[in-house]
């Protein structure tokens, strides 16, 4: 399923602008809703963010996974950033 691509045109003073930009179609409006009612479900954000990115990287090849998962707060392989652990061993007294 790829997103429709429309074509924006814009003339300003004389030069004439175009800019590609997407619509997303029924099927996209689904996807989100069933992440969604996923994560109502109790559906873990890390798995939620690897179906989006699986999903995004299926119709865009230039998709970039890493940087959606560091968007997303986790590390870029898709798993969760390990919780920081501090206690007195890491602090000066």
């Amino acid at each position: 399923m790829t997103m429709m691509v429309m074509t924006f045109v814009a003339e300003i003073n004389s030069i004439t602008l175009t800019k590609p930009f997407y619509i997303m179609t029924k099927k996209h409006l689904e996807f989100l809703a069933s992440l969604i009612n996923a994560a109502n479900n109790g559906v873990a954000p890390a798995h939620l963010a690897t179906l989006a990115a699986a999903y995004c990287a299926k119709d865009n090849p230039r998709f970039d996974s890493s940087r959606f998962f560091n968007a997303c707060g986790l590390m870029s392989d898709g798993t969760p950033k390990p919780e920081r652990m501090y206690g007195l061993e890491n602090h000066s007294l």
